[in-house]
């Protein structure tokens, strides 16, 4: 709309420039429209008011890209603040988690300790005592094995 103001605001002037006729002496410069390229004032009148039409429109069109900047200014102070309530609004959800977890974690290991599931320390202990006392049992096994052939020997003879 404005590329529309701007070129018939310029084929207005281009037309109303060519109608001058310059003459000059060296004493006094004439400036006056030429007669010949004179057109008649109803004419006139009509480019008048298309020229009028076109500054009205340029200036409607103005206005409007005025109060489309503002509502889009508007529209991004609005974005800004709400992106700003939701990076306040994860911090405090974040925060909340954690705390939430936390009471989970707490609540399994209570829940762990009144079932009497063993801790991952007391399992390790446990496989410890048992390789140990495995050994042990073996060795007592292999010495009444011996003890047993020796009796048996003994019974024999």
């Amino acid at each position: 709309m404005l590329e529309i103001f701007v070129s018939n605001y310029i084929e207005f002037i281009a037309k109303s420039l060519s109608n001058i006729l310059v003459k000059s002496n060296s004493k006094n410069p004439l400036l006056r429209f030429d007669e010949e390229k004179n057109s008649s004032i109803d004419e006139r009148i009509k480019k008048i008011d298309l020229a009028k039409n076109n500054l009205l429109e340029g200036l409607t069109a103005i206005n409007d890209l005025q109060l489309e900047a503002s509502k889009n200014k508007k529209d991004v102070e609005l974005a800004v603040k709400q992106l700003e309530e939701l990076r306040n609004n994860k911090a405090s959800l974040e925060n909340e988690v954690e705390s939430i977890k936390k009471i989970i974690d707490s609540d399994i290991n209570s829940f762990k300790k009144i079932v009497g599931v063993p801790s991952s320390k007391d399992i390790r202990s446990e496989r410890i005592i048992g390789f140990i006392s495995g050994i042990a049992a073996s060795i007592i096994a292999s010495l009444l094995v011996l003890g047993g052939i020796g009796l048996f020997k003994l019974i024999l003879k």
